[in-house]
């Protein structure tokens, strides 16, 4: 069910609950409206009915009038019905009043049950004013009965009360006394309302209301059905269309026109995808990067899974290794392993597992397509989760086989040497003649070793370079590595930006300058090498200078750099290691030899002096024939010396 059905459902069921709620009220005010109105009017017949008795009872005592037989019959009491008969009409919707007793006579009627029951409340209840209660009628009609109490009081004895106390015209009519007292309850004023009419009238104005509140609440159910798809319809479908649109991908569109709340959430929504866009460019250039520095190094660079299947390797591995990317892809580092050298792989994995070591660097044997063993420097790195967990493994392979080639002819250099000297011995023996030609042969044979030595040490110091080009390609690396393109660094890694002092690598990206970096004393130098490269004349550079960190510091850096091309234009690709320590600690041992040489100066000095003063003295000794004090042998001459020493 959409929204705007499930609205239009609530909206019905508001109106529905109104309907019921106004209908029980209806109800309700029924009851207590027609309760109200009966007792309102059977107050206002009493108050006319006490007024009229009380006109009637000063009229007939106070005034003096004569007593008779033919006047008796106009008493209050008994006017009583003549009154009730006047006041039954339209507008006292049928009630009746009477004064009703439980004896009658004197204008009394016969009191019924009801009446009875409220003639006994008023005598068990002296000081109650007023006795309403609901009853059924005799035709079945509910009806209200209004009842109050009838006391005697001094007229009602001057009337029916002791002969004594009574008018001479009443005592001459031989009235008997009743014996009532002042205060007695003798009847009721009983008035009776019927509830139908009033029950009609109240239906009728109810009935008015009840329209009027249900046309107000249609119209208060079409206002907010409108307030609702004007304000929340319309602008949640708007919200939906965009979302759908940038769920497939479309960040350009923009939510506009929304006001209040949802104004918010669009702009919170236009905020969200110009981030998203933003976030997108970046990480498509970063990945553009990477593919460039994984696919443009020098050295063979892969993704392995923790179970040692290839999960992405760039064309230098294959191309090292003699197979496609897709072949490669389906098989594992253990099957391009040298069995010899399988363990010592799955040890370095382990103990990276284990948390023991971040990475390392383990030299083995790759076995080729072609079946060829290819030696190799692998450097392998763990790549942890967000949680913890560990990832991947990345792999950089560089290729050795030169400087083990070279390792192998220094081997076979020095065994060639031994030969030689051997053969040099043995000659020796024979002739001065066979001697230095076989001085020459040694000469010669020195003269390779020499060579062999040397072009071993160049494969190293290249090997060194290239393990240095290699561990900058990771991001993990403490060494930092960076591509600069027209004294712009177009990219570092985070190890770039620490060396230099920079909380992340985007604060020096198309920032900073890459002359910036490097201390005024030394941008000349490294301005020319670095133009050197890039003007084709070497290949690769590396030098060492000083740089400057982000806060001023002076440290020393050494670079290794190559020229190559970036999208489309000549780069540099290069390799920085801080070696300030380094550099410091060679600062501090050349200060501490001079230091040590200058003591031991200093020692021998003193030492030489004090040697003096004691040969002094054992010749003063001497002269005054006593025997030296000090002995100074170890200061005789040897058996071919001329002269001693003294002492």
């Amino acid at each position: 069910m959409t929204l705007s059905r499930r609205l239009l459902a609530v909206l019905l069921a508001v109106l529905g609950i109104g309907l019921a709620v106004l209908a029980i009220g209806q109800q309700y005010c029924v009851h207590r409206w027609v309760e109200a109105n009966a007792q309102e009017n059977a107050e206002k017949a009493h108050r006319i009915v006490l007024a009229m008795r009380q006109v009637y009872h000063r009229q007939f005592v106070d005034d003096g009038l004569p007593i008779d037989e033919g006047r008796l019959g106009f008493l209050p009491a008994q006017v009583m019905q003549r009154i009730a008969r006047d006041l039954q009409g339209g507008e006292t919707i049928g009630l009746s009043v009477r004064n009703v007793a439980a004896d009658p006579g004197d204008g009394f009627e016969k009191a019924d049950d009801v009446e009875m029951a409220a003639i006994a409340h008023f005598r068990a209840h002296p000081q109650a004013a007023s006795y309403f209660v609901p009853f059924a009628g005799a035709d079945g009609q509910r009806h209200y009965l209004h009842a109050r109490p009838i006391g005697v009081d001094q007229g009602c004895l001057g009337c029916g009360g002791a002969p004594e106390h009574g008018a001479a015209a009443v005592r001459a009519n031989d009235r008997q006394a009743s014996g009532d007292r002042q205060g007695d309850v003798h009847g009721i004023v009983s008035i009776r309302v019927p509830a139908a009419p009033l029950e009609a009238q109240v239906r009728a104005r109810l009935a008015r209301l009840l329209g009027v509140g249900v046309a107000s609440l249609a119209l208060l159910a079409i206002g907010m059905a409108w307030g609702v798809d004007r304000h929340v319809i319309r602008p949640l479908r708007m919200l939906e269309r965009h979302f759908r649109e940038a769920a497939g991908g479309n960040l350009s569109q923009r939510i506009v026109g929304l006001k209040g709340e949802f104004g918010r959430v669009g702009e919170a929504c236009n905020r969200m995808a110009e981030n998203l866009s933003r976030e997108l460019a970046r990480r498509e250039q970063s990945d553009r990067r990477f593919r460039t520095i994984f696919e443009q190094t020098a050295v063979g660079i892969a993704i392995v899974a923790l179970d040692g299947h290839w999960l992405r390797v760039n064309a230098k591995l294959g191309e090292m290794l003699g197979y496609s990317e897709s072949e490669m892809l389906s098989r594992t580092l253990q099957d391009d392993t040298h069995a010899d050298d399988v363990a010592a792989d799955r040890d370095q994995v382990r103990r990276m597992l284990d948390g023991e070591v971040d990475s390392g660097v383990v030299e083995k044997r790759y076995i080729r397509k072609d079946g060829t063993v290819l030696w190799a420097a692998t450097t392998m790195a763990l790549v942890r989760q967000e949680g913890g967990e560990p990832g991947c493994l990345i792999a950089a392979v560089e290729d050795i086989s030169r400087r083990k080639a070279a390792e192998r002819a220094r081997q076979e250099s020095d065994a060639a040497r031994d030969a030689a000297e051997a053969a040099m011995r043995a000659a020796q023996k024979v002739a001065l003649e066979e001697q230095r030609q076989a001085r020459r042969a040694t000469l010669s044979l020195l003269e390779e070793a020499t060579a062999a030595q040397v072009a071993s040490e160049e494969a190293a110091a290249a090997l060194r370079q290239s393990e240095e080009r290699f561990r900058a390609l990771v991001e993990q690396s403490i060494a930092g590595i960076y591509i600069r393109q027209d004294d712009c660094l177009r990219y570092v890694n985070p190890g770039f930006a620490a060396i230099f002092g920079y909380a992340s690598a985007t604060e020096l990206i198309d920032r900073v300058a890459a002359h910036e970096l490097v201390s005024p004393e030394d941008r000349a130098t490294v301005v020319e090498a670095v133009g050197r490269c890039l003007d084709g004349e070497v290949r690769s550079i590396n030098y060492t200078c000083r740089g400057v960190r982000r806060d001023g510091q002076c440290i020393t850096v050494e670079v290794h750099a190559r020229r190559f091309n970036y999208l489309g234009k000549v780069a540099l690709i290069g390799l920085v290691l801080d070696i300030t320590a380094r550099k410091q600690a060679e600062e501090e041992l050349l200060r501490r030899h001079d230091e040590l040489e200058r003591f031991n100066r200093a020692t021998v000095g003193r030492e030489l002096d004090m040697v003096e003063l004691k040969k002094r003295i054992n010749q003063l000794s001497r002269e005054l024939g006593r025997a030296p004090p000090y002995p100074l042998l170890f200061l005789q001459p040897s058996a071919n010396s001329d002269a001693p020493l003294g002492g």
